[in-house]
């Protein structure tokens, strides 16, 4: 019996024993994951703020692609003026420049008479060893003519970008998809030290308002330089976290480059390590990776597992009390865990309706618009439903611009957004920004849109808003274009768009400040 007694104390204890393991582990585990979902939040908030970053810093050469759209001729002191202030209020673009297309006919006339503050342009291209001559002929050169800052970029000046196929790639994927496209890395010229950037690159075509691209003819490009390192510095410094390792990567290819990596000199928990892609980027895939520092997972780690297992070992009568309490705090983390998985959905929520949007008006943007307009399409097809289009134009907006400046001019394109929003009543009803002074308002199951065209046009004029430089009045005007279609096999969307277009021509060519129908 006595030995017996100690047999059973000896596995009672060694039941315990494993009890207290068992519990101890799964805490432990437990407690994994919620680093885990920590750290998830934390790469998310940084990816986030590098995507924020990047548009901030793109929308700059939407503005500069806008400045070309609304002016017949901009000049070298225009583009230095507007530049420079793009630059000063975005300071992590390393330069900003104006590539015009130079056919082979043009380039005597060009090599004999461009110039830029002094500097005499020739067209020139890099050899293999990366030395500056004059460039081979070809069909179609884009040189660089017009370049801010000039110091340090000098040798940039007359570089025909087509000579270089990691810029040639970009030019081509902006002109087919008139969007704006990224180079892959390409190694920067300032400074002694090489470093990494990336050209972006935004066509300007000489009729910007013609809705197909093919029917578009390209004049040049607006571009960028950006020093990747930089520009993603500035992205994170605002972040919480120092003990995250972010390497971004280039996929587009099937040869993967690293373009760049933060923190490289801590030790990375490789276990733990996270991919996140960023999309598309400029036409690229990004994809952001991600690993916590050692410090990162142990500054996070807690006593608890160790503390529960002793406690059970030590304290084996009070064992179900114990288990009770644990089993109530893993539903409590469990609980954590589940709220923060709710605020990473809600975040990417947010990041979403903000991509839908314009940023200067805050109406949906033209991403937004072509997505309703086919659902809308797909919608009236199949319930036999009529789909209305109203096409809005700011009458002679560019001299409204070049009189009152292009801060009135976001403001006035501003003021006729809230009122054209004002404007509708039904919540099917959408208005997008098109593009520049341009509004659409797409308008389901309507027969008759002069009635909402007239609502609009008029509230407008009703405003009063000073335009003294107008030729139609001496404020602020619209024309509108509007026509209806019942979408069917035998129609496109296209076809419907179309249509608006040419009533807006007729609104323009009988005088503006009125409404048409196709």
């Amino acid at each position: 019996m006595r030995l017996n007694s100690k047999l059973n104390l000896l596995l009672a204890l060694l039941i315990a024993f494993n009890l207290s393991f068992f519990l101890g582990h799964y805490f432990y585990s437990l407690e994994t994951k919620i680093i885990a979902s920590e750290f998830e939040k934390d790469v998310i908030t940084e990816s986030l703020a590098i995507q924020q970053e990047i548009a901030l810093n793109f929308h700059a050469l939407e503005s500069l692609k806008n400045f070309y759209d609304n002016s017949q001729h901009v000049d070298h002191e225009e583009f230095k003026q507007f530049s420079l202030a793009l630059l000063q209020s975005h300071p992590k673009i390393k330069a900003l420049s104006w590539v015009p297309e130079i056919t082979q006919s043009e380039r005597h006339q060009y090599d004999s008479k461009a110039h830029y503050f002094g500097h005499q342009l020739y067209i020139t291209e890099r050899n293999e060893a990366l030395i500056l001559h004059t460039a081979q002929q070809r069909d179609v050169y884009f040189p660089v003519s017009y370049l801010e800052p000039i110091s340090g970029n000098e040798n940039s000046l007359g570089f025909d970008l087509a000579s270089n196929p990691t810029r040639l790639a970009a030019l081509t994927l902006a002109k087919q998809t008139g969007e704006l496209a990224i180079t892959a890395s390409i190694q920067l010229v300032q400074g002694s030290i090489a470093h990494k950037g990336f050209l972006a690159a935004l066509p300007v075509y000489t009729q910007h308002k013609q809705s197909n691209i093919a029917d578009k003819q390209i004049m040049g490009y607006v571009t960028a330089v950006f020093h990747i390192d930089e520009l993603m510095s500035n992205a994170l410094k605002n972040t919480l976290e120092r003990d995250i390792s972010l390497e971004l990567f280039d996929q587009t290819t099937a040869i993967v480059e690293v373009l760049h990596t933060s923190h490289p000199e801590i030790s990375h928990n490789q276990e733990a390590r996270l991919n996140y892609p960023l999309g598309l980027i400029g036409g690229r895939t990004w994809l952001l990776e991600a690993s916590p520092s050692n410090s990162y997972i142990t500054e996070k780690r807690s006593a608890n597992p160790f503390i529960i297992f002793l406690l059970l070992l030590t304290f084996l009568s009070s064992s179900i009390i114990y288990i009770f309490r644990l089993l109530k705090q893993s539903d409590i983390t469990e609980q954590a865990v589940k709220d923060r998985t709710d605020e990473l959905n809600e975040a990417k929520k947010a990041m979403e309706r903000i991509t839908l949007l314009d940023d200067l008006t805050g109406v949906a943007n033209r991403r937004h618009f072509d997505s309703y307009l086919m659902s809308e399409w797909h919608l009236g097809k199949r319930e036999k439903n009529p789909l209305t289009l109203l096409i809005i134009d700011i009458d002679h907006f560019k001299q409204f611009n070049d009189n009152y400046g292009h801060l009135a001019g976001d403001e006035a394109i501003q003021q006729v957004a809230t009122i054209l929003s004002d404007s509708l009543r039904r919540p099917a009803d959408l208005l997008a920004r098109y593009g520049g002074e341009e509004f659409a308002i797409i308008a389901p199951n309507t027969t008759d849109g002069y009635i909402l065209a007239e609502l609009c046009r008029e509230k407008i004029e009703a405003a009063a808003f000073p335009h003294a430089y107008s030729g139609v009045a001496d404020h602020i005007t619209v024309s509108i274009g509007f026509t209806t279609l019942i979408p069917s096999d035998d129609s496109t969307p296209n076809e419907l768009f179309k249509q608006a277009d040419q009533a807006l021509y007729k609104a323009k060519s009988s005088g503006r400040n009125q409404s048409r129908t196709f």
